[in-house]
């Protein structure tokens, strides 16, 4: 019978700075390789309905030697910092740190902006590795133009990020700037994920394998379709050697 061990730990990155981490382990499997899943821009490392905390769990059951690390960014959850300084530059120094503690291959798996993250980590790495993007499309051009004051409110005024986090995303330019820097890369995206639902042709022009899952929404909260996605998600990490 498998066995998960999981592991709660705080992660200093200096004196003044730390990251909150989950580890889980098969401790039936030799760990051959490490996932590395990030959160959206608002959330944590638990994932809305614990999506990122099952979500971890299963890939360690099922996927054989895979390592599972999901942290909370510097300003989120229990990490240091406070949201309101979150950048995205910050955002991938903390994903940065985390993969360059493991030795071992490392497969990226973002959900929404922690998707694009993944992106720039692994771009950033220069080893060619697999990044999963789950609801999120990496759109080139995004205009943020109507946005006003230097501080923008986010869910209903609970949460507020500078602007100059917007303004660095309008010029990121993803696909031109970091899809030539990984390995595979595979978007997951929900039909009933507007937003990022419609980059799915562009996606697969852009030559990223595009996947749909039928009636998904962008945090996948149906319980059938988040069964969905974790089977394809387990299906896709085992087929990497």
């Amino acid at each position: 019978m498998a066995l998960i061990q999981r592991f709660e730990e705080i992660w200093r990155m200096s004196e003044n700075s730390w990251l909150s981490t989950t580890v889980d382990r098969n401790i039936n499997n030799y760990r051959n390789k490490t996932l590395i899943i990030c959160h959206g821009l608002t959330g944590d490392k638990i994932g809305p309905q614990k999506l990122l905390s099952d979500l971890s769990g299963y890939l360690a059951l099922s996927c054989g030697g895979a390592e599972v690390v999901r942290f909370d960014f510097r300003g989120s959850g229990l990490s240091s910092g406070t949201f309101v300084d979150t950048s995205l530059d910050s955002m991938c120094e903390d994903a940065l740190w985390i993969a360059n503690r493991f030795s071992s291959p490392v497969i990226w798996v973002g959900l929404s902006t922690g998707a694009l993250i993944a992106l720039m980590a692994a771009g950033k790495r220069g080893k060619k590795e697999q990044v999963i993007a789950v609801s999120n499309g990496f759109a080139d051009q995004i205009d943020f133009n109507n946005l006003e004051g230097n501080l923008v409110p986010l869910r209903g005024g609970q949460l507020f990020l500078s602007k100059d986090y917007f303004v660095t995303r309008s010029r990121l330019c993803p696909r031109a700037n970091y899809f030539h820097k990984t390995g595979a890369i595979t978007s997951i995206l929900g039909s009933n994920d507007e937003k990022h639902f419609r980059e799915y042709h562009s996606l697969q022009d852009a030559g990223v394998k595009a996947h749909i899952i039928d009636g998904g929404d962008h945090l996948f909260t149906d319980l059938g379709k988040r069964k969905e996605l974790f089977s394809y998600l387990k299906d896709l990490i085992n087929e990497t050697v």
